[in-house]
């Protein structure tokens, strides 16, 4: 019964009206938000599909399209890290964290742009998928595939410079609350 009701288009209304009504009555409670993220959890535990965490570009056009915004998100968050420099907001806390998160993505863009580099280097060999495996696994025959399997884990610049945008914004939209909605926001 759960399968089905899982499969239906049913459940996709369900979260849907649970993001919805989170939104509408100030989503920040912390009790609604962890009710709701359980609730999709446990749902999700029982789909019969399996899922990867993997996205394919088609050769050549697409990974020409996805490497060009790695290029404009990197020269996008440096414009921002050098007006921020020259305005000298840099010196209040929240900027200083939002600062922080815009220099660890343009390391984590830099990083993920040499991993797809590394990836159309590799051929095809060297991706095996094992008896009784769905997932292929990565056979290390040559430092190539050493610098891919290292270039994957992007996770690992990427989530701190989400955590310091949040904590920039964060501390920016406090400020603005103390400040009751002044122009000028001091942290």
């Amino acid at each position: 019964m759960i399968h089905l009701w899982y499969n239906s288009d049913m459940y996709y209304r369900w979260i849907l009206f649970r993001i919805r009504r989170l939104l509408m009555t100030g989503g920040g409670r912390t009790g609604s938000v962890t009710v709701f993220l359980m609730a999709a959890l446990m749902a999700s535990a029982f789909n019969p599909r399996t899922v990867f965490a993997l996205q394919t570009h088609a050769a050549p056009e697409g990974l020409y399209v996805h490497q060009g915004a790695h290029l404009f998100l990197i020269f996008s968050l440096a414009a921002f890290l050098f007006s921020l420099r020259r305005s000298r907001l840099e010196t209040e806390k929240a900027w200083r964290l939002l600062s922080w998160g815009a220099f660890l993505l343009i390391l984590w863009n830099a990083w993920a742009f040499a991993g797809h580099i590394a990836e159309t280097f590799l051929p095809e060999s060297v991706f095996i998928v094992l008896p009784g495996r769905t997932v292929p696994a990565l056979a290390m025959q040559s430092w190539l595939e050493a610098a891919y399997y290292v270039l994957q884990m992007d996770h690992l610049l990427c989530l701190p410079a989400l955590v310091f945008f949040c904590a920039g914004l964060r501390k920016l939209h406090a400020v603005f609350q103390e400040n009751g909605g002044t122009k000028r926001v001091r942290s």
